[in-house]
């Protein structure tokens, strides 16, 4: 028993620093820090290129899938089932995307569709039940959460430093027209450290000089928050504010309340006045702008929407199937040069899972997304300690982001954000399963 309860601490080390190495290190498909070679890509290329790309050794995976899939495969082997049932709920939700992408993939493929795309269109889906169960293991454990959150923060904090030093150094200050300074779904995880930073500013047994240090983490990470500039990210986190009371116990709520809604007018005020007044059409106002005023010509946005709902109108109950290109009912720029597979692998992975799964693929992952907030709204109300609160805020704005990054920009087939989003939504349900046990010790027994 001694040696099985060691084994399983080591793979909660272990799932730790892969946690770690992942959010530090950068895909080079991502193309984060632009033209710069950093060395979060010279070495992150080794964890996520295929083995194909790296050794030309014909697996159709990466180091970092088959990382995912063996821990997955070593803790249910130490850890079973741990006479828990509640781990069935967690598999329940988890495994509804998934099976959608596989409705997708076998509808294509019996449909003559090709069956290398079809692979390369799903073959990261799965990863959402992977990292959902995983997450679930380390929240069996209460202080792995804050572990997590750490990882996030420190990470975060040397990331951002490492990143205004390229912006002041190499760019000279000057973003030109370099779209963003890191990456896309970076922004996701400079959130939740500067959450963690901000928590730990609010906590009355945290030493004055260390929360000097918090502040300055803080304005490190926040300066190169806005200065990547991803709009996805603002508009999840101006969704999870609104929806933040939701989260909050009850008799909280009713003391935050007033000074919730005269914060929400104040900011509702100064947003709109730079979304009128906005003359950067590649920030996050001037983008606003444009999607709300007339415009002579159509974003490729907005023809590659156009062309993934055209096939929900082809296909509207079974779906046009993994395997094949979506319809170009409006010819999109060739940007082959940059990302071959740009008419099979859209953008927006929320109408991609509509088009080719159907109403099947886009009611799964509202499922699990209601699911997800059901589980985080409850774990807040709930709460019994500023910590277990935390955790629910947190997972909210990350939920809320990651929501957005679905929508916006590839978010189902990135892998960090899939590990992040299983991580911590997973190591809630643990802590949900303990609330309903201690309703129920107190009002049943």
């Amino acid at each position: 028993m001694a040696k099985a309860h060691s084994r399983l601490h080591t793979m909660e080390t272990f799932l730790l620093w892969f946690l770690g190495a992942s959010l530090c290190l950068d895909a080079p498909s991502a193309r984060a820090f632009n033209e710069y070679d950093s060395w979060t890509k010279a070495i992150g290329q080794f964890l996520f290129l295929g083995f194909k790309e790296l050794f030309n050794i014909p697996i159709p995976f990466t180091p970092f899938e088959l990382l995912s899939y063996g821990s997955l495969f070593a803790i249910l082997c130490l850890w079973g089932t741990q006479r828990a049932h509640f781990w069935k709920v967690t598999v329940g939700v988890a495994v509804l995307v998934p099976l959608a992408g596989v409705w997708a993939w076998v509808s294509g493929v019996a449909r003559g569709n090709e069956m290398a795309l079809a692979f390369t269109q799903f073959h990261f889906i799965p990863l959402i039940p992977v990292w959902l169960a995983l997450g679930y293991f380390m929240g069996l454990r209460p202080s792995n959460n804050l572990r997590i959150y750490r990882i996030f923060f420190w990470v975060m904090f040397v990331k951002c430093f490492y990143a205004l030093c390229i912006y002041t150094f190499i760019y000279n200050m000057d973003m030109g027209t370099r779209e963003y300074l890191i990456d896309h779904p970076t922004s996701i995880y400079i959130v939740c450290g500067m959450l963690y930073g901000f928590w730990q500013l609010l906590r009355a047994d945290v030493a004055l000089e260390r929360k000097f240090f918090y502040a300055f983490a803080l304005l490190i990470m926040g300066t190169a928050y806005i200065i990547n500039d991803r709009r996805a990210s603002y508009a999840g986190i101006i969704i999870a504010v609104l929806l933040v009371p939701m989260l909050l116990p009850h008799r909280l709520r009713r003391d935050v309340w007033t000074f919730y809604k005269i914060g929400i007018a104040a900011a509702a005020i100064i947003m709109g006045f730079f979304a009128i007044d906005a003359s950067n059409p590649y920030s996050f106002s001037g983008g606003l702008k444009s999607e709300l005023t007339a415009s002579d010509s159509l974003s490729y946005r907005h023809i590659e929407n156009f062309n993934l709902l055209s096939g929900v109108v082809l296909e509207p109950i079974l779906g046009i199937g993994f395997g094949k290109e979506y319809p170009q009912v409006m010819q999109l720029p060739d940007i082959s040069g940059t990302f071959s597979l740009f008419a099979a692998i859209p953008h927006n992975t929320l109408f991609f899972l509509w088009t080719y799964a159907g109403p099947i693929g886009i009611g799964c992952f509202a499922t699990l997304l209601w699911m997800s907030m059901i589980l985080i709204i409850r774990c807040g109300v709930w709460a019994r300690s500023s910590n277990q609160l935390f955790y629910a805020i947190l997972a909210h704005f990350l939920t809320a982001q990651w929501v957005m990054f679905v929508f916006f920009d590839m978010g189902l087939l990135e892998v960090r954000s899939l590990m992040v989003f299983g991580l911590v939504v997973g190591s809630l349900y643990p802590q949900y399963a303990r609330h309903i046990k201690e309703y129920y010790d107190e009002n049943l027994a």
